[in-house]
């Protein structure tokens, strides 16, 4: 689906905010765009981390085939017998990471959301669901991205200017001002 799918979506007369409504609710595979990251479930979670931190699902994970077929997910290799499962993965998708970040943005759970993100993410981590040979990457990933979104001004869910002594503060840095 994806670009495709957005751009037939916007060429039909949507606002962009429509568009990531429809598909934050696309990779949280309902209309309920509301729920509290702690009703996610393991899949939600792990797509709406996946799309913004670029993550690679292991062929193994229980997760794979639910992630393609109800969260957005990308089929990157498919196994002929499936002894070796299906390689999963969120290439850059711009709508996707927005509508993810909106989700996170939402004022309601804007301060829960990195502690939940971590947890889980520890749990993907252990159950062999993302690899862990780059479990370094992957936390400096997530780590920017969150702190990049608690820059974020209330109210601008989408693209907006952040300053660089903003970003550093959140690392509690001496040298931001």
């Amino acid at each position: 689906m994806g670009r495709p799918l957005w751009y037939a979506y916007l060429k039909a007369g949507a606002e962009v905010e429509t568009l990531c409504s429809f598909a934050l609710s696309k990779l949280l595979q309902h209309g309920n765009t509301e729920v509290p990251p702690s009703e996610l479930s393991s899949q939600q979670m792990l797509a709406l981390l996946s799309c913004r931190a670029c993550l690679t699902i292991s062929p193994v994970s229980r997760f794979a085939p639910a992630l393609v077929s109800s969260h957005m997910g990308t089929a990157v290799r498919v196994s002929t017998t499936m002894d070796d499962g299906v390689v999963v993965a969120y290439p850059s998708e711009p709508i996707l990471a927005i509508a993810s970040r909106s989700y996170y943005l939402q004022q309601t759970w804007r301060e829960t959301f990195p502690e939940q993100a971590f947890s889980r993410m520890k749990e993907y981590l252990t159950c062999g669901a993302v690899g862990k040979g780059h479990r370094g990457e992957l936390i400096v990933r997530l780590l920017n991205l969150l702190a990049i979104d608690q820059c974020m001004p209330l109210g601008k869910p989408f693209v907006a200017e952040i300053k660089l002594k903003d970003f550093l503060a959140k690392f509690d840095r001496e040298d931001a001002n």
